[in-house]
């Protein structure tokens, strides 16, 4: 699939990877955007963020959401220099439409959260969701929940009910 970084998607069917393109040198390579590969048509969907034509790898997440139908990227401009350049878009691998989730501004890089009935994510101690119906089409209503501590990583259980997360003191 030419990529360094590859999801599956939780009902199997599809495999989401970082396109790459060779650098003008020839010595490299850059990012394009992503690729959705369908494995049960062997289509394959780019999506593509035209207003950041390179996106840089730093920090790439590629997390599935929503009952698959979501694909959640964190990602800056190539050039960029710190955490504040990132923002956090889900695409639905139906459409290849974009939705962004958090612009660019904040420190905490924000983590993706496998989630089957929702779209969610969390940045510091806080647990975002937004609902996603019975045919995968996201809601508009986010949700917030507050935890007693940072979180690292996080996990939703199959019935979308079940939470886990461990984490960190507070700062």
């Amino acid at each position: 699939l030419g990529a360094t970084r590859q999801a599956l998607s939780p009902d199997g069917k599809k495999v989401a990877f970082v396109r790459l393109a060779a650098d003008d040198s020839g010595a490299g390579e850059h990012a394009l955007g992503w690729g959705v590969y369908d494995t049960t048509t062997g289509k394959t969907l780019n999506l593509i963020d035209k207003s950041v034509p390179r996106p840089g790898e730093n920090g790439f997440e590629l997390t599935f959401t929503g009952g698959s139908r979501y694909l959640l990227t964190d990602y800056a401009p190539a050039a960029s220099t710190g955490d504040r350049e990132h923002k956090l878009v889900a695409w639905d691998v139906r459409t290849g439409t974009s939705r962004l989730l958090e612009p660019p501004g904040n420190y905490w890089i924000p983590e993706a959260v496998p989630d089957p009935s929702a779209i969610s994510w969390t940045r510091d101690n806080k647990v975002f969701r937004i609902p996603v119906d019975a045919d995968g089409k996201a809601g508009v209503m986010l949700s917030t929940v507050a935890l007693e501590h940072d979180v690292v990583s996080a996990s939703f259980g199959p019935d979308g009910r079940a939470f886990a997360y461990f984490g960190g003191k507070l700062t």
